[in-house]
């Protein structure tokens, strides 16, 4: 009698997302390389990349959760990356001769452009 087919091991693992992004819970197989893991995590939190970290050390998204002895339940941290600034240009009540130029990193949030624009115009955050 032949030996029914061994099933692969499989490891959960839970992606705790940057400011703004969801947390994630993953199940696959011990052998799936973790990209299939960051490409679902970009592609839901709407990102072009992200690095994975394990106990601070960063991890190569090309290899398996067994290469990397990855622990079953094991939170892995999405690290975006910073980058260079955007500048941002905002319209002064919708005049276009009166604007304001901010540069933002990418890991800053809205309400720090908010509070720099406010102090800027000399209004509190909530006129903005």
């Amino acid at each position: 009698a032949k030996a029914p087919p061994r099933r692969e091991e499989k490891v959960v693992i839970h992606v705790r997302g940057a400011a703004g992004t969801r947390n994630e819970t993953y199940e696959m197989k011990k052998s799936d390389p973790l990209k299939k893991a960051v490409d679902d995590y970009c592609r839901k939190n709407r990102l072009s990349t992200v690095t994975l970290e394990y106990n601070g050390r960063k991890l190569d998204a090309s290899q398996s959760c067994s290469q990397l002895n990855i622990a079953n339940n094991a939170y892995l941290d999405a690290i975006v990356a910073s980058g260079p600034p955007i500048n941002l240009i905002f319209r002064v009540n919708g005049k276009s001769n009166e604007t304001e130029r901010i540069s933002i990193r990418l890991k800053e949030t809205f309400q720090q452009v908010f509070e720099t624009f406010a102090q800027r115009r000399n209004v509190s955050v909530s006129q903005c």
